[in-house]
This record gives C-alpha cells, structure tokens and sequence, in this order.
C-alpha cells in the first residue's frame, strides 16, 4: 500500500504550474499539498465552498445549488484509506476513515475534532500558503576553471 505522510513542517512546500503536471493548459502556480487536502477531504461538508458575496459575506449553500467540493482537478476514490496521526516519535494514530465516509456523522464529528488547525486552514478557511520565490545566482568555485555567466551578473 501506498503510504503518503503530510508533516505541517513541509507539506504545503511544492508549488509547481498546472501545464507542467498536466492539469490545465496554463501556467497557473498550483500546490500540490493543498490539492491533495481538498481531495482526500472533499466529502467532509465543512469544507463545502459556501457561496461568496462581494462584500465578504458568506452564506451556506441551498439544498439545491450545487457546491464546489474538492481541488477542481481531481479526486481520490472513495475506498481510499485517510490516517491522521501526531508527529513526532509517537506517530500515535488519532483517526481512521475512508475519503468516502467523510460525510457520515460520526467521521464528521471525528474530523471537526481531529484535523489540526493547518490543514483546515487551506480547506475549510481556505488561507493558503504564500509562494515563496527566491532568487540566487550560482556561482563558479574560485579554483575552477569555469566562467561565471555575465549576462546574469550584470542584471
């Protein structure tokens, strides 16, 4: 079995663009921790977009409108197992569910309880990371023989 461990430390890190993994035809910066949270969680009602207003303001969705559930680009089969554990040298497992069983009552309440603050942070509230772009220039080793790239240097 596949086993896919999300740390808070690093999980929200990798940013890539939607044309360079296959997911859309543009170069919009996607990241991949956050896709894989709205998608193992996308059955949980509470991270159901509710509908938002000009002013900021927010309402649940009707019965009948339809909410956008997940990332937008793909979902997890139902059937796949979800663990959520602590870190650390305990790794003691706090909850077990299938991504399916998210709306059920008791894995909702299981889950109100146990998803840490960051990870309901990009779901539910959906604050996501910022992109962290940061810029360097490589340069040649004193003794070896190469030259540093002017054309760089000089911007």
């Amino acid at each position: 079995m596949l086993n896919i461990r999300l740390d808070e430390s690093d999980a929200l890190q990798t940013w890539v663009t939607a044309k360079d993994i296959g997911l859309a035809n543009d170069d919009a910066r996607l990241n991949l921790g956050v896709l894989v949270l709205q998608s193992i969680l996308e059955h949980w009602p509470l991270t159901h977009r509710h509908r938002e207003f000009p002013d900021g303001d927010t309402t649940a969705p009707d019965e009948n409108e339809e909410v956008q559930k997940g990332n937008g680009y793909f979902s997890f089969p139902r059937h796949t197992p979800v663990v959520f554990g602590e870190s650390g040298d305990s790794g003691r497992t706090l909850m077990r569910l299938l991504v399916g069983d998210a709306v059920n009552l008791q894995e909702r309440l299981f889950l109100d309880e146990t998803v840490p603050t960051w990870v309901t942070d990009v779901v539910v509230r959906r604050v996501f990371p910022k992109y962290l772009k940061i810029p360097f220039v490589l340069q040649p080793w004193k003794s070896s023989s190469l030259q540093p790239l002017r054309r760089f240097l000089d911007e």
